[in-house]
């Protein structure tokens, strides 16, 4: 079964630090991904149905370990909150979070949120 991790930028309308109904996500903005042993790629968030990525910054069939997927500003997004896995990070702003993948034979999707400010 896949496990995955997947990152989703918003705009905040209501300005509640959390993603609500109603509140789109972005495309076109992007992660660095590196995994256990060091590797990188970057990521950008996109929609394509047919493979099941909903605009999302995709990394599919992770290891089990620590990845750390490192958020910055970019052009369309000043990062606000970001929560892993609906926990809010101690503090806002442009930032690496540690996502732990544990060994599991279950299909896995660990989602990480990023709050846009204007």
């Amino acid at each position: 079964m896949p496990q995955e991790i997947d990152a989703r930028f918003f705009v905040d309308a209501n300005g509640n630090n959390y993603h609500d109904v109603g509140e789109e996500w972005l495309d076109g903005l992007q992660i660095k991904w590196t995994d256990p042993i060091g590797g990188s790629n970057f990521k950008t968030s996109y929609l394509d149905e047919a493979i099941d990525v909903n605009h999302e910054a995709h990394v599919e069939a992770v290891e089990e370990g620590t990845h750390k997927i490192s958020i910055w500003d970019q052009p369309g997004c000043t990062v606000g909150w970001i929560t892993v896995n609906g926990v809010r990070r101690p503090e806002p702003g442009s930032q690496d979070v540690f996502v732990q993948v544990p060994k599991t034979n279950k299909r896995l999707s660990i989602f990480v949120d990023v709050q846009c400010v204007q």
